[in-house]
């Protein structure tokens, strides 16, 4: 998949964007995957990004760049696929995580059950972020056309994702693509952060 615009192109993830992806995914949620994952959250989120079958994997990833340099990615996956990949994401994390993982456990687990369930028909974007020097640039609406598009050729009639409650800069950018506000999970506590998020949806 390539597509290109005046001055960038949408792209499939490789496992060479492992460093960019990190990044941006960090952008886009700054403490939740280092309260997830703990003290080797960085480690743990690049064999992830590499290994196949798995919410972070390259697979599941667009980047928007130009010529060789990345401007942003987003992280999405059809319903479907996310049952799929329940199982193998789990046997995934044990092998990167290993006995960790068992201490991680329970706080996916809040995670999960504090956030408003994926209706089967759904596309859900996980993560969407831009390097902020290259905001204000139709990069974001970009990568979100494409997703729609990628949600449309796997048979799905609505997209959605969720926005941390204290993000008003993005429900703001999501409005002005026609989502709607359809959903709040409850606030939950991983350590001493706390964390609520806000359910977002569009038709197709």
């Amino acid at each position: 998949m390539n597509e290109s615009d005046d001055n960038f192109t949408i792209v499939s993830g490789t496992l060479d964007d492992f460093s960019s992806f990190i990044k941006l995914l960090l952008i886009s949620e700054p403490e939740l995957y280092q309260e997830l994952f703990g003290r080797n959250y960085l480690e743990i989120l690049e064999a992830l990004f590499k290994r196949q079958n798995n919410n972070f994997s390259y697979e599941n990833v667009i980047i928007a760049k130009k010529g060789d340099e990345v401007l942003g990615m987003l992280l999405g996956y059809s319903y479907e696929k996310f049952v799929k990949m329940i199982f193998k994401s789990s046997i995934t994390f044990f092998r990167v995580m290993g006995c960790q993982f068992f201490t991680s456990l329970p706080k996916f687990i809040k995670l999960g059950s504090s956030m408003e369930k994926i209706d089967k028909n759904s596309f859900y974007i996980s993560n969407l972020a831009v390097y902020p020097e290259y905001r204000k640039r139709g990069i974001g609406k970009k990568l979100m056309t494409k997703a729609e598009e990628i949600a449309i050729n796997s048979g799905c009639s609505k997209i959605c994702l969720d926005v941390s409650y204290e993000n008003e800069k993005a429900m703001l950018f999501y409005k002005s693509l026609g989502f709607h506000e359809s959903g709040k999970g409850k606030e939950f506590k991983i350590n001493d952060k706390k964390f609520s998020f806000v359910r977002f949806e569009k038709n197709l």
